[in-house]
């Protein structure tokens, strides 16, 4: 690793290094293969450059909602997001760069940074605002991805009967944003938490 920082940021006396697998996650810990717990406020779990995060494509842990429905269930019956950022259905959830989220054309680190930043602003408002919780509202996620969706069925990749990995077994672009980085990051910029379902 060539970084004069990482190996100091390790030291640190509140930095642990747990260097076993994740068990499970509870809402506030972290609970380790070896049988170690962490306590945590916030967890950014990545899964490097593998599609899905494991080698078969599927995710390298399985995130269930409040009604105990894996996402990976939830995404398969209705694939669609708020946004690319929010799953209704899984409060405090964000991804970056989902459903939809990433502009074909450009920079997939640009889309990355517009989502990283929006999803810290939303947890920023709900300190601010003393929320326990957002969940993105249904009805607004679907009617967000049911526009997204016809505009993508004019573009060249869902046209011709041709077959795609940008395409799911229903035809359905669910890779992309159909627009230009500059509307992404105008859409981004307006937080929206109108549109989410929010508890106290």
């Amino acid at each position: 690793l060539v970084s004069d920082e990482y190996y100091p940021a390790l030291a640190k006396p509140h930095v642990s290094l747990i260097a076993s697998g994740v068990e499970a996650l509870t809402e506030n810990a972290v609970l380790a293969t070896d049988g170690r717990v962490a306590e945590v406020d916030i967890v950014i779990f990545c899964t490097g450059y593998k599609r899905g995060g494991r080698e078969d494509g599927r995710p390298a842990v399985e995130i269930t909602g409040p009604n105990d429905l894996p996402l990976l269930h939830a995404l398969y019956k209705r694939p669609y997001s708020y946004r690319g950022v929010a799953v209704p259905g899984f409060p405090n959830y964000f991804t970056i760069c989902g459903i939809n989220g990433t502009v074909a054309y450009s920079s997939l680190f640009y889309s990355a940074e517009l989502h990283a930043d929006y999803i810290l602003r939303c947890i920023q408002e709900m300190q601010a605002r003393g929320l326990k919780s957002v969940e993105a509202r249904a009805d607004i996620a679907q009617a967000h991805s049911d526009a997204l969706q016809e505009e993508l069925q004019q573009m060249s990749w869902s046209t011709g009967q041709c077959t795609n990995f940008y395409l799911d077994q229903n035809g359905r672009n669910l890779s992309f944003y159909p627009g230009s980085l500059g509307r992404l990051r105008r859409e981004l910029s307006r937080l929206g938490l109108e549109e989410f379902t929010l508890t106290r």
